[in-house]
């Protein structure tokens, strides 16, 4: 590895667009061996942030392309009229030949292709950056290059190479997709080595701690590819989880059969689909507040958020010993791009084996949606479930799919370095082709529903392709999952056990085509007198009185309130519940409001103040600060709400007509 002197100060750049509406001067298809030519505009070089690049260490572009050869793919819809993106290829031999597999997706994503020749293992380094940076540069004066789009990629060696190139430019370089074979911009623990236990294989320049800062700024994106049986596959396992995975990096680890550098057109679309990914963050929470960071509420039973945790506890001595938090965001992820879902889970306690269940179930209708379903793994409906079970010494998962009334356990395994008393992170990377779950701790042992469903080699990670899992060319059908999916979790208690399941840093990213769940409707409490009264229209309410439950029923008045803070939940037919705003009751000083003609309650007030008057005559009604400014005037004939909340804690006063000023303390 290198180590050099970093270039201080932060550049701003100007990304010229290339020549639009100019056609290929070379045609379609595959080109080998051209000489690109000098580059006209010397401006777009520019030196790199890091400290390497085009400011000394890489060769000067004008001494390689007057001279050096490229291999060329360019898309035969390719006329200039619109612009494309670019892949810059660095090979591990002196061939720069695109791989046959990979054209299908050239161009299907309207990519082009350039790779220098003579660039193989044996050639410096510098040569090998210097000469695909500088085709680059050259690609953009002579096609019409989508500077958004510009992609690295590479073989092997090559691979790493081209990894390193993108940390070299962030500022141009939007993601990378090498094949067997990965960069990683510092050293990483080595869990996984393969060959050369302890060489850091990973390294090619150690960066600076503020240059790593600098590239993750720009949120590159690296679909890795690998193959089950490449030599290489541990070391890049050990920068995707001790690298990308712990510090941030945006990667996506794609495996197929076959040995080193092997690959598939699937293999290759699934890496461009996942650095194209049309991103959109549905659903963030670190459960610190009620609300999530991003996304909408939840429909939760026995659940409560608050402090950095969702704690899901069922009561075993209640008819409904389930607990659960489901998503009002739905989102897509039966398509190209798909969906990345994480979230951290466990047990509170440190006794009792309730299940944990992260299911992702399809969104059909409100009444599927409201239902309850998933809990018995009976197999309600289409959905996707991560099982997490533990007994007195061992804790064990299983992964589940269940379709049209069937159940199918795909996986299920021991973990040999998780006892449940810490959270697990859980992450899915699901698509259209793939549904891959990672786990944060490994298997001591497992088993799988077939050969093609497996435990990777890091003993953490499994693989399940659709067309593999039950030996039919697709285990969906093409209307399924058609309106979108929501997240749940959820278990159910079997016994007096104080083994609460928690869950904390709930993340679903999803393509711009997600679907968002309306919610059923609020419900919220307002004060008649000595009477509450909530929304009307819901089949049933469950009252509260400083948290304990006071009454249930279809009723939604609730009489003879005492002194102290309300809430009602309210259940629709399809069993979806929501809570509603709180109520603090206080009598003290309502007497002082009773004089035959009005009263206003309560008081003291914290949110809205009620008047109410014993005829229906027309009234006026002024609200002071106690200094005599006029803060809120009006009418009313029947009872009025005036709202209060944005006023500071004080006292004012309240005039009816031309009446007596009542005191109003604003708690």
């Amino acid at each position: 590895m290198l180590k050099r002197t970093s270039l201080l100060g932060f550049i701003l750049l100007t990304q010229a667009g290339g020549l639009f509406g100019q056609a290929s001067p070379y045609g379609t298809g595959s080109i080998f061996n051209q000489v690109l030519g000098d580059l006209q505009d010397n401006s777009v070089i520019f030196e790199s942030n890091t400290g390497l690049g085009n400011n000394g260490f890489f060769p000067d572009p004008s001494s390689i392309l007057p001279t050096a050869t490229f291999d060329v793919y360019v898309p035969a819809s390719y006329d200039g009229s619109e612009p494309y993106g670019l892949i810059t290829y660095i090979s591990s031999t002196n061939d720069g030949g695109i791989k046959p597999e990979w054209i299908p997706v050239l161009e299907s994503h309207k990519l082009i292709w350039v790779a220098g020749d003579n660039l193989g293992n044996s050639q410096q380094l510098d040569i090998r950056l210097g000469n695909a940076w500088a085709a680059v540069y050259r690609m953009k004066e002579l096609f019409n290059i989508d500077t958004s789009r510009i992609y690295t990629s590479g073989q092997s060696g090559g691979a790493r190479m081209a990894q390193t190139l993108a940390y070299i430019y962030p500022e141009w370089i939007k993601g990378t997709v090498p094949i067997c074979g990965s960069a990683y911009p510092t050293e990483v623990a080595q869990d996984y080595e393969t060959q050369d236990p302890d060489g850091h294989y990973e390294v090619i320049f150690d960066f600076y701690q503020s240059e790593i800062d600098y590239i993750k700024g720009f949120n590159q994106r690296y679909g890795i590819m690998t193959s089950f049986n490449d030599y290489r596959e541990g070391d890049i396992m050990n920068i995707y989880y001790n690298g990308f995975e712990q510090n941030g990096f945006e990667g996506k680890f794609l495996e197929t059969a076959g040995n080193h550098c092997a690959t598939t057109t699937q293999h290759f679309r699934d890496a461009i689909n996942f650095v194209e990914h049309p991103e959109v963050m549905i659903q963030k929470d670190d459960f610190t507040n009620v609300q999530p960071e991003t996304g909408t509420d939840y429909f939760k039973a026995g659940a409560t958020v608050s402090g950095g945790l969702c704690v899901l506890d069922a009561d075993p001595a209640t008819s409904d010993s389930s607990a659960y938090l489901k998503t009002t965001s739905g989102f897509k992820w039966n398509n190209p791009y798909g969906t990345i879902l994480s979230a951290n889970t466990g047990w509170t306690g440190s006794a009792g084996n309730d299940p944990i269940r992260l299911g992702c179930w399809e969104y059909s209708s409100d009444s599927a949606y409201c239902i309850n379903n998933g809990f018995n793994q009976t197999g309600e409906g289409k959905g996707l479930v991560v099982a997490l079970f533990r007994t007195a010494s061992t804790t064990h998962a299983a992964i589940i799919a269940s379709k049209a009334g069937i159940t199918d356990t795909l996986f299920s395994g021991q973990f040999s370095d998780w006892d449940g008393s810490t959270p697990l992170r859980v992450k899915w990377h699901l698509w259209d082709a793939e549904w891959r779950v990672e786990f944060d701790k490994h298997f001591a042992s497992s088993a799988a529903m077939n050969a093609q469903i497996r435990l990777l080699d890091d003993h953490r990670a499994v693989r399940i392709r659709w067309s593999e899992m039950n030996g039919n060319t697709g285990y969906w059908t093409a209307s399924d999952w058609a309106n979108g999916a929501y997240f749940m979790a959820s278990t159910q208690k079997s016994d007096s056990s104080n083994a609460n399941v928690s869950l904390d840093n709930l993340e679903i990213r999803s393509g711009n085509d997600s679907v968002f769940i309306d919610p059923v409707a609020e419900v919220s409490i307002v004060q008649d007198e000595h009477s509450l009264v909530a929304t009307p229209g819901f089949a049933s309410y469950h009252w509260s009185l400083n948290g304990q439950p006071v009454a249930e029923g279809p009723d939604n008045i609730l009489q003879n309130i005492a002194e102290g803070t309300y809430t009602v939940v309210a259940e629709n037919n399809w069993s979806c519940s929501t809570g509603s705003n709180s109520v603090i009751i206080s009598f003290a000083g309502l007497k002082d409001f009773q004089n035959g003609i009005f009263s206003a309650y309560p008081n003291p007030v914290s949110g809205s103040l009620t008047i109410k008057p014993s005829d229906e005559l027309p009234h006026a009604y002024r609200l002071y600060s106690v200094s005599g400014t006029l803060l809120h005037e009006g009418t009313f004939e029947t009872l009025t709400v005036l709202p209060v909340q944005h006023l500071v804690k004080g006292t004012y006063l309240l005039r009816i007509d031309e009446g007596e000023a009542k005191l109003i303390v604003k708690e």
